[in-house]
């Protein structure tokens, strides 16, 4: 948790992601579950961004998982669950999100057909 501080907390906080009028916020290690007849996604995200100002709401973009290395457990499998959980809960067709392996931000988009 300390790395993803130092590292990547100074670059999150350059952008000003709050946008009181279109109520829009991020959020830090907050949770999210989706659960229908399929799937049931219950965690915590690292950081996203979403519709909400003190809880989120509707998610719009996730930074998943920062790790020193790409040794031990992959941030990916975790994001697209994220990502299809969003897509579910606001019924698009297509969601981005981030994942991060020592120096490499790795830009995913996910699309439904």
């Amino acid at each position: 948790d300390r790395l993803k501080v130092v590292f990547i907390g100074h670059i999150l906080e350059k952008v000003d992601f709050l946008n009181k009028e279109l109520e829009i916020g991020n959020f830090y290690h907050a949770h999210l579950s989706y659960k229908n007849d399929k799937v049931n996604f219950n965690g915590f995200c690292d950081f996203y961004v979403a519709r909400g100002i003190d809880l989120p709401d509707n998610p719009y973009f996730f930074i998943q998982e920062y790790k020193p290395s790409a040794g031990g457990s992959h941030p990916e499998p975790q994001l697209v669950a994220e990502l299809l959980s969003a897509i579910e809960i606001n019924s698009w067709k297509t969601i981005k999100g981030c994942y991060i392996i020592g120096a490499i931000w790795n830009f995913v988009i996910l699309l439904l057909f």
